[in-house]
């Protein structure tokens, strides 16, 4: 997976001003991190040209039993769910004798021999009906399509579905963050950014930054204590987005 990475995403080598407020991206870990509604997602891909975003939700990378179990939400601002997505619900501390002929079971560290664990998609979601109520904890997590397909796969043909995997492939989502004032911007010969002070969306061009698009407007607002010249900005767009090249932002 090659490209250009760009607007709106920035980070420790690619300055604020080069992309938009909510769209940071933390690479001290082994893979660049996003946090939106103060939930992390572990970032699997980019595709910049039709603005969508493969991620999988951090506290339960390789662990189906974080310590705290939460549901995550969108800011809807800036980003959605693609149809292509679906729920998964994680039952947890559900009672043991509820998992007779049940496939989609999976097993935390201290649950005992009293305790079950389930995980259910929509489609599969009719065959705990009766049982969710024996269980303590729910919690509802993304995944794509297609995993969920392999999960009710598995389930009609009573063979234990692998929840890691379903968990760790992600889901995507797509974003809004001025997509349609930067390809006006790119469109002038200009770089998106924003102002380093109030957020907003700038287009930098060759002679100043604008509001809109170059030449179009008086300049944007307040800009950067040191305002970044076009050139500046290209350099810091012109890098692959494999995953392992994403924290070189």
């Amino acid at each position: 997976m090659e490209g250009v990475l760009g607007y709106p995403f920035w980070g420790p080598k690619r300055p604020d001003y080069c992309g938009h407020p909510k769209f940071e991206l933390n690479c001290s870990g082994e893979a660049p991190v996003i946090t939106i509604n103060s939930t992390g997602y572990r970032v699997l891909g980019i595709d910049s040209r039709e603005h969508f975003l493969t991620v999988a939700r951090t506290d339960y990378w390789n662990d189906s039993c974080p310590q705290e179990h939460k549901n995550a939400t969108l800011d809807s601002t800036f980003f959605d769910y693609t149809s292509e997505t679906q729920d998964l619900t994680l039952y947890y501390r559900c009672s043991s004798a509820v998992s007779v002929g049940v496939s989609s079971q999976f097993s935390c560290p201290n649950d005992g021999t009293t305790v079950t664990n389930f995980f259910a998609t929509d489609a599969t979601k009719k065959l705990l009906s009766t049982y969710s109520p024996t269980c303590q904890e729910s919690v509802v997590v993304r995944i794509s399509d297609s995993e969920a397909g392999v999960i009710e796969e598995a389930v009609n043909a009573l063979l234990q579905p692998n929840l890691t995997a379903a968990l760790v492939s992600g889901f995507v989502m797509e974003w809004e963050a001025n997509n349609s004032r930067c390809d006006e911007c790119v469109k002038s010969d200009g770089v998106c950014g924003s102002n380093h002070t109030t957020g907003e969306f700038t287009c930098y061009c060759k002679d100043r930054p604008y509001g809109l698009l170059c030449g179009s407007d008086s300049p944007s607002g307040v800009q950067p204590m040191v305002t970044p010249s076009r050139s500046l900005l290209l350099q810091h767009d012109n890098f692959h987005h494999a995953q392992t090249d994403l924290c070189l932002i």
